[in-house]
């Protein structure tokens, strides 16, 4: 730890000041046990001994700084071995793949802020919608970044062009992986990756499905390590994580299991009354003071059914008599 709070993960590293500043322009001041845990189990000096791991923790509990320092302190030690040896190998060193352009914006973000800006490590996104493949291609042959973000589909078209050369990459990165899932892009994924123990694969998630053990048996070589959590079977043979939360505040976490066939009517319907019962929990024991407030976050896919679900809260406002109140932002778009 440095004089000023700040948690260094590794002094041989060689962690520098423009990544801590860089750090602590964001908040970050000190790292979760989980950040901690994952720099220590998926950093090694000596790279060949580098293990896969699955992150396993709940939203908003720093994941993406967890497989991005490791990433980071590689390539650090990497320049200082560049520089002894007289030379700069350019070439892309890691992938970073996400299921939706917008969470893969949101991580380049972070990215660009640790990697570029903070210690001139070029880093590209390449996502649908934003540019054609052609472009994103022009992109990495000049700019040559180390780290290449983006969705599925977009890397695979990119390495049928011969631009992504799958074969240099030392680190390949999964980024919610339940929702990879969810969203039919295990074909395209495997395509993209290399076979495990060819490179290190990091793998992230905030939930366990029951089709995850599988997909992880295809992606991370054997003896990787878990991060975060453990993935365990309940009484009902399902595959859940356990982990502790360190987010601040009284945080619950809830999911709501659907049925394929359900309209977005429906959906709305069970959305609804899965907030309200939440909220009734919250302020049956929450203090009587006026001034404590709980709050909730919906995660949805649409900005359509977003709107069918506050007009579905709005009905079942009218027949119960709660104490709550609630206003709905725009909706957050997958």
């Amino acid at each position: 730890m440095d004089g000023k709070g700040f948690i260094v993960p590794n002094p041989s590293a060689g962690v520098n000041a423009e990544t801590v500043a860089a750090l602590k322009k964001v908040g970050v001041t000190r790292w979760t046990r989980m950040q901690e845990e994952a720099m220590a189990k998926l950093y090694d000096e000596d790279k060949k001994n580098s293990s896969d791991g699955l992150i396993c923790a709940a939203t908003g509990s720093g994941k993406t700084y967890a497989f991005l320092m490791p990433v980071l302190m590689r390539f650090l030690l990497d320049e200082e071995e560049e520089e002894e040896e007289g030379g700069k190998k350019d070439g892309v060193k890691a992938i970073a793949l996400l299921p939706t352009r917008e969470l893969a914006q949101q991580v380049f973000e972070k990215a660009r802020s640790l990697f570029e800006e903070a210690n001139g490590i070029r880093v590209s996104l390449c996502v649908g919608g934003l540019r054609s493949h052609d472009k994103d291609a022009e992109d990495i042959s000049k700019r040559k970044p180390k780290l290449v973000i983006g969705t599925p589909g977009r890397m695979l078209e990119l390495k049928k062009l011969h631009v992504l050369d799958v074969s240099k990459i030392e680190v390949q990165i999964l980024d919610e992986i339940d929702r990879l899932l969810d969203g039919g892009f295990e074909n395209d994924v495997l395509d993209v990756l290399r076979p495990p123990g060819a490179c290190q694969t990091i793998c992230a998630t905030a939930t366990a499905r029951g089709n995850l053990r599988r997909f992880l048996n295809k992606t991370l070589a054997f003896g990787y390590k878990e991060i975060g959590g453990k993935i365990t079977v309940d009484e009902n043979g399902f595959e859940v994580h356990k982990n502790s939360s360190e987010i601040g505040g009284n945080v619950a976490h809830c999911a709501c299991a659907l049925a394929k066939g359900n309209s977005d009517n429906e959906t709305a319907q069970v959305y609804a009354k899965a907030i309200l019962t939440a909220f009734r929990g919250f302020v049956a024991t929450s203090s009587t003071s006026t001034e404590e407030k709980s709050q909730c976050l919906c995660f949805v896919e649409t900005k359509s059914l977003c709107d069918k679900i506050e007009v579905a809260l709005q009905k079942e406002m009218n027949v119960v008599s709660h104490r709550v109140c609630f206003s709905l932002f725009s909706y957050w778009r997958w």
